[in-house]
Order: structure tokens, then sequence, then C-alpha cells
């Protein structure tokens, strides 16, 4: 009787802790500023299709070499995004949150400054924008991604965020609007 009681203790205790570790998945505001976006022209260059983010290489029409952070593969898939549909050479259209530092890293091996972003909607050719990011991670509420789509006054609320112009954007002390 002890066996099994210290058995099921174990399994409810490791059952919490995998729970946990789902949820310290990074959030959206760890790493971007919503109060950043950015609209990306260009080329892709290259793809990485791994969990737990798609990362999209691309070479903007200003000459700026970004990589642009998307969600699972899996959610990309449902959003209707394939890899195949990003080879490179693509011309793509990015809806993106630059990072919060704004930086762009240089390359030791290439010497080349490579600046990082959260996707939100990619457009294929003039296309309707597709969806790319990843949902319920504390991203802002902008209409790209179609569980909340943008002005939702009741989701807002819900998620008691601030609203900035268009924009909704998690509201808490630490992070707030530049001033």
């Amino acid at each position: 009787m002890r066996a099994r009681l210290a058995t099921a203790f174990g399994a409810i205790l490791a059952a919490c802790f995998q729970v946990q570790s789902a949820y310290a998945h990074h959030a959206f505001t760890s790493l971007y500023d919503c109060y950043a976006p950015v609209v990306l022209h260009g080329k892709v260059s290259s793809i990485e299709w791994s969990n737990p983010h798609v990362w999209i290489h691309l070479t903007a029409d200003d000459g700026k070499v970004w990589m642009v952070e998307g969600g699972t593969p899996n959610t990309l898939l449902r959003m209707g995004v394939r890899k195949d549909m990003l080879e490179p050479g693509t011309a793509v259209s990015i809806h993106a949150y630059r990072t919060r530092n704004k930086a762009c890293a240089e390359s030791p091996d290439t010497h080349i400054a490579t600046c990082r972003a959260d996707g939100r909607s990619l457009t294929l050719g003039g296309g309707a924008p597709l969806f790319i990011g990843a949902s319920g991670t504390g991203a802002p509420v902008d209409g790209a991604d179609p569980q909340y789509p943008a002005g939702g006054a009741k989701v807002v609320e819900e998620m008691q965020w601030g609203k900035v112009g268009d924009l909704a954007c998690p509201n808490n002390s630490i992070i707030g609007p530049p001033r």
C-alpha cells in the first residue's frame, strides 16, 4: 500500500513539473516588443522547419538580413503554411515585431548583421495573409491570429491587456510603451 501511494504521489508530482515546464516556454514579451511592429518585404534565403519554432531567414528588399521566428511546424501546417511554399528565392511580405533590444547581431563567420523578429503573418505573392505566429503567448492582439481578431474588446478585457491605437499589448509594469 505504501509503495502504491509513493508511486501515485511521484506520478502526480512529475505531472505537475511537466505542466510547469510547458507553461515556462518563453512569452512574447520576454523577447519581442509589441510597440515595434515591422513589415518586411523580401526573399526567403532559407528556412529552419523544426521544433520548437520555425525560423524563416529573409533578405529584405533594403538589404537587411532577418531571422523571423514563427510558430511550431504543426501550427504553421494547420494555418495552411507548408515548408515547400517557402523555398529559397520566394518573395514574401511578413508582418512582425522586432526584438526588445532592436539590435542586429553580426555573425562572426559571415560578418553579416542579422536582425530578429517574431512573425505574425506572411503573404505570398499578393495572396491572403497566413498566420505564422504562436497563440496564447502574450503576443499582441493585432488581427493576425484567427483566435483573437483585432478590435476584440472582449478579448482585450478578458486578458487584462492595455490598448494602444489598434493594437492590444500586454499591460504590465515592467514592459510598457516607450516614453
